[in-house]
């Protein structure tokens, strides 16, 4: 399981399709998930049915649209005859057509879907001990892909240290090609964080110690994701740090009987305390010169891209939103409805809003499954606050943050940051029943 999610956080930070990384990263995930669910110890899949269900769901609209469909069926569908008029009228006959206008572009979708699905295969095969291990690994990553990213700053734009061949030379982007990715990921490690430092039981000095930690750590991140200068970022930042504030308040007395009594392992935590959140204030500082702040000095942001091709974006909503066009399809689709006034150099991969780029290319069906997720995800929310398991809460805060993200960005197209999504929604109800069982307890 920890190799697998390695591996993952390596390679999946990437949502292009021809990154040169999937070669090693889709077999990989396969092959590990196979040795996984062939270890001996048996396999329990009902923690991760509703994650997995969501999957599934996914996958079977996939196959629906690249199954051909009679003519007579797919003429029906809108605009289908119009894009063919020349075809037919060289006298080709079509004959049954899948749904999806670019059918290999779809069935893309199916490894993407085969990371997560392979990680959910090596939790259920993994002891409860290992699983527990996991939330841990998971900000380990966030801040090495944090310090990542402040090496990447400070080597220039003719840096080594990027992974990602199509990422911009000079951004944060730590094992992500996309800054705001990036921020996303680390915005997260806020809440899940607070959860970490509050759902172990230790002794009380300990505990206001690990306190302490928990707030350097959430300084750097904090630090590093306005380093990235992504909007995105700053938004779920903002969120999950007023969130978890609820986390963390009921603790602070802690901290406030050390302060009283004093001591030298405080004084020592003190110390590290301040000169990590020192070397985090000069990291903004030095971020200056470049483009990571500047950038939000920018107050014309109607004019960039994903906001002037909005209106375009809905309109073909409106002509695809019972059947949709295909899922992975919209960079096609969109090209047919591109007005000349928009025309650059650069193409459109994405809406950079994935709630109307999958109403487009899934179509009613694609919300049905959303919806119903939804409402699950919502009443498993529910839960975890009347439970007051921290994990289960912060997992919950977590999701909020990835699906805000979602309304002005792409996150979840990356495999990396699907991996984490379903973690959390098996985190979302696992830690709701396991809480007083002691499974996030020391």
């Amino acid at each position: 399981m920890f190799i697998l999610f390695f591996i993952v956080v390596l390679l999946g930070g990437n949502s292009r399709e021809d990154f040169p990384g999937l070669v090693i990263l889709y077999p990989a995930s396969i092959f590990l998930a196979t040795v996984a669910l062939a270890m001996p110890g048996g396999v329990d899949w009902r923690d991760v049915c509703a994650p997995l269900g969501l999957l599934s769901a996914f996958a079977l609209l996939v196959v629906l649209q690249v199954v051909p469909l009679p003519p007579g069926i797919w003429a029906a569908l809108s605009h289908r005859l119009e894009w063919t008029a020349g075809v037919r009228a060289a006298g080709i006959d079509l004959g049954w057509q899948p749904l999806s206008i670019s059918p290999d572009s779809t069935l893309d979708a199916l490894p993407w879907l085969a990371v997560p699905a392979a990680m959910l295969a090596a939790i259920a095969s993994a002891s409860r001990d290992s699983v527990r291990l996991l939330l841990p690994a998971l900000l380990v990553s966030m801040l090495i892909s944090a310090a990542l990213g402040i090496a990447q700053y400070a080597t220039g734009d003719k840096s080594l240290l990027y992974f990602h061949p199509n990422a911009v030379p000079g951004e944060v982007v730590g094992f992500f090609a996309n800054r705001n990715h990036h921020a996303v990921f680390l915005a997260m490690g806020i809440p899940l964080g607070a959860a970490a430092c509050t759902s172990v039981t230790l002794p009380k000095r300990l505990q206001a110690l690990v306190l302490l930690a928990y707030f350097a750590f959430a300084t750097f991140l904090t630090a590093v994701v306005i380093m990235a200068g992504s909007r995105g970022g700053l938004a779920t930042l903002g969120l999950g740090v007023l969130l978890s504030a609820a986390l963390i308040y009921p603790r602070m007395d802690e901290i406030r009987m050390l302060f009283a009594k004093g001591g030298g392992r405080f004084a020592i935590a003190a110390g590290v305390s301040i000169i990590v959140t020192l070397c985090a204030l000069i990291a903004i500082a030095l971020s200056t010169r470049g483009i990571a702040v500047s950038r939000f000095d920018q107050t014309d942001v109607v004019n960039e891209l994903r906001w002037r091709t909005l209106p375009v974006v809905l309109d073909i909503w409106r002509e695809h939103w019972l059947a949709g066009t295909g899922l992975g399809t919209f960079n096609q689709l969109y090209r047919i409805y591109e007005p000349l006034a928009l025309l650059q150099p650069l193409y459109l991969n994405h809406a950079h809003n994935d709630l109307l780029e999958l109403a487009v290319t899934g179509g009613l069906p694609g919300l049905a499954i959303i919806l119903v997720f939804g409402l699950w995800l919502l009443r498993s929310f529910w839960m975890a606050l009347k439970s007051s398991s921290p994990v289960a809460i912060a997992s919950g805060i977590a999701i909020v943050q990835l699906l805000i993200a979602s309304l002005f960005d792409y996150p979840l197209r990356t495999p990396l940051l699907m991996v984490v999504f379903v973690v959390l929604t098996l985190w979302l109800v696992h830690s709701n029943s396991q809480h007083r069982k002691g499974l996030y307890q020391h």
